[in-house]
């Protein structure tokens, strides 16, 4: 790994590519869209403070921070990195040279992080884990515990189906579908929108997880429902 904005190829998984291409394909029209713009103008001013306060609220000052599926990492990019190694990871190469915000970026798929065990303060990401399914989703979770530290936490920002902004695309497609026969989508596909604080305990559990917190609050505007775990006693 490199800093200085250089990127790192550490991807193992062959099977990710498609994944990657997918993605590529999604960020290639960064910026170029009204909605494209208004999403940009929503990271930077609204999802950029909630990431500040609840980074702030549950992780230390000091240590190594994950971003698993960091995209652009515009919604991060007012955490106060002092003492803090921020490393932004993703699956496209393309979207962390063209796009990403942050120092130090590698490219890997997040189910297989080129991490040692136990080396990581905390892991975050947002708008990430909706677009797995459950037993992906237990899957990247047990990474996460892998490379944590004894006393590391998670923080995902989970987007739920009830997030004011979901319900309004969400009508938007029904009605391009419904009147006028278009198929219509802002975002690939998302299979795994928060539902229930207890369905992710379980996912959580399977993965050797604790769940100790969700906020679904103003700070975002109600976009995220944030998700805090850390290991179980049992890993400890």
């Amino acid at each position: 790994m490199k800093t200085n904005n250089k990127t790192v190829d550490l991807q193992s998984n062959p099977d990710a590519s498609v994944v990657e291409r997918e993605w590529e394909a999604y960020f290639s029209n960064e910026g170029k869209t009204i909605f494209q713009q208004a999403l940009m103008f929503h990271r930077r001013v609204f999802i950029s403070r909630a990431v500040q306060y609840w980074f702030g609220r549950y992780f230390p000052e000091h240590g190594v921070f994950i971003e698993a599926g960091a995209g652009t990492s515009e919604s991060s990019g007012r955490i106060i990195s002092k003492g803090r190694c921020l490393i932004a990871v993703d699956i496209s190469s393309f979207v962390l040279c063209a796009w990403n915000i942050l120092n130090l970026k590698v490219q890997a798929d997040i189910v297989r992080l080129p991490i040692a065990v136990g080396k990581v303060d905390g892991v975050w990401n947002l708008g990430v884990m909706e677009h797995f399914a459950d037993a992906q989703v237990v899957e990247i979770l047990t990474e996460f515990r892998r490379i944590l530290k004894p006393n590391g936490r998670i923080l995902l920002f989970w987007p739920p189906w009830y997030a004011p902004y979901e319900l309004i695309l969400n009508s938007i497609t029904w009605i391009a579908r419904t009147w006028l026969g278009k198929s219509l989508s802002f975002f690939p596909a998302e299979i795994n929108q928060f539902d229930s604080k207890f369905r992710i305990q379980r996912l959580m559990n399977a993965a050797g997880l604790e769940l100790e917190a969700c906020h679904f609050s103003v700070r975002d505007i109600w976009s995220y429902v944030v998700v805090v775990g850390g290991l179980s006693s049992v890993c400890k």
